[in-house]
């Protein structure tokens, strides 16, 4: 039975749209609490080269988490980093 190219090819690699993540709510509660100044440092934190982190994303918040929480939650950058909206 197909299940996808990853275990077809014997990798393992699951895609992004297929893993398994935390809640919305959760995920951006997490996200918060690292006080990423905006999508730059967030982009730098989840390849693990964000120098005032010294650790990676977890595998279970996602990446690109405008695409993943579409339609559960998601609101913009601003509300995912816990950011005021400029005036």
């Amino acid at each position: 039975m197909w299940v996808n190219m990853g275990d077809w090819l014997g990798t393992g690699y699951v895609p992004p749209r297929l893993r398994e993540y935390c809640s919305f709510v959760e995920a951006r509660e997490i996200v918060r609490s690292l006080g990423l100044e905006n999508g730059k440092e967030w982009r730098l934190y989840c390849k693990g080269n964000l120098e005032s982190i010294n650790e990676k994303c977890p595998e279970d918040i996602p990446k690109k988490p405008q695409i993943i929480y579409k339609d559960k939650g998601w609101v913009d950058w601003y509300d995912w980093l816990g950011k005021p909206r400029p005036k």
